[in-house]
């Protein structure tokens, strides 16, 4: 709807792109974080890159591009290790690619860094769905990387 409007600032786009994520409009999603990318700012500001690379990440994993999704994730985490959501996203790829020790590893950090209480409800509906990647992962092959990774900025932010 931002995109629709005119508006253009990262933040609102960025929002439009993982709530297309949430209705599963990957597709969507793809053409807001590439508009996301066409911004300056996207790299310069610590909080936008952060949020681009979490909800990239979301969106990789949503398609199953488990190893794509892997590396943008840690570098989301990396950037902010104190935001619960790249975590889940990570540990949700990890399971995905068969890692199912790394990926509990990282829910356990992920959850312990919820609000209390959210905690019980978000452990539960997780490990549901770790207990499901976990088991397609036994039974298929995962993909290799793609060849068309979301372009990363030169220099990282540093805001």
């Amino acid at each position: 709807k931002a995109r629709r409007n005119g508006i253009h600032c990262p933040r609102c786009v960025l929002d439009e792109a993982s709530i297309a994520v949430s209705q599963n409009d990957l597709d969507g999603a793809a053409e807001a974080l590439r508009i996301v990318r066409c911004d300056p700012e996207w790299a310069r500001n610590r909080e936008i890159y952060r949020s681009y690379l979490a909800t990239t990440g979301q969106m990789l994993v949503a398609r199953r591009q488990f190893h794509d999704a892997e590396g943008v994730l840690r570098e989301a985490v990396k950037l902010d290790p104190m935001v619960a959501e790249p975590r889940v996203s990570l540990a949700l790829a990890l399971a995905g690619l068969g890692r199912d020790a790394e990926a509990r590893q990282e829910a356990k950090m992920a959850i312990a860094l919820l609000p209390a209480d959210q905690r019980s409800q978000r452990r539960q509906a997780l490990g549901a769905t770790l207990n499901g990647y976990a088991a397609q992962a036994k039974t298929t092959t995962p993909t290799a990387p793609s060849v068309q990774d979301p372009p990363m900025p030169q220099t990282r932010a540093k805001h």
